[in-house]
C-alpha cells in the first residue's frame, strides 16, 4: 500500500507507485499550533485529489526517546471512521477533508500530529 505522508504545513507530495510519479497537494493551515492546558483544538488536512479515501492519524510524542509514531485512527471515505485512541475524534466533511479533533487531556501534551492518506486497493 503505497501511503503519502505530511506534517502540519502545505507543501507538494511525490508518492511512487508500480513504476510511476504522482503528486498531490496537501494543505494544513497552521504551521505550529500552541494550545493552553485544558483547552480543546482541533487540526484539519485537505488534499486534492479525491482516489485517496483512505485517511490515518498519527501522533508522534516530542519528549520521547524514540520517535516512534502512534496511530490515532482512520477514516474510509466519508464514513466508517475507526479510533485506536478512543480519546480522540476524526470527523471528514469531505473526501479531501478532515479534522482530528484533540480533546484537553492530549492537548496539554507536548506532540506533532501527522496525516497521511492511500488509495484503496
Amino acid at each position: 500500500m503505497e501511503v503519502i505522508w505530511w506534517e502540519t504545513v502545505g507543501l507538494k507530495l511525490l508518492a511512487v507507485y508500480a513504476g510511476l510519479c504522482h503528486a498531490i497537494i496537501v494543505t494544513q493551515k497552521e504551521r505550529f499550533k500552541i494550545i493552553p492546558e485544558g483547552i480543546q483544538t482541533n487540526i484539519t488536512c485537505n488534499y486534492d485529489d479525491s482516489s485517496y479515501i483512505i485517511l490515518f492519524w498519527y501522533r508522534q510524542d516530542s519528549n520521547a526517546g524514540e520517535k516512534q509514531f502512534q496511530l490515532i485512527g482512520y477514516s474510509i471515505a466519508e464514513s466508517d471512521t475507526r479510533r485506536e485512541i478512543l480519546t480522540y475524534e476524526i470527523t471528514r466533511r469531505a473526501v479531501t477533508h478532515s479534522s482530528l479533533i484533540i480533546p484537553p487531556e492530549e492537548a496539554a501534551k507536548p506532540a506533532v500530529y501527522f496525516c497521511a492518506v492511500s488509495e484503496a486497493q
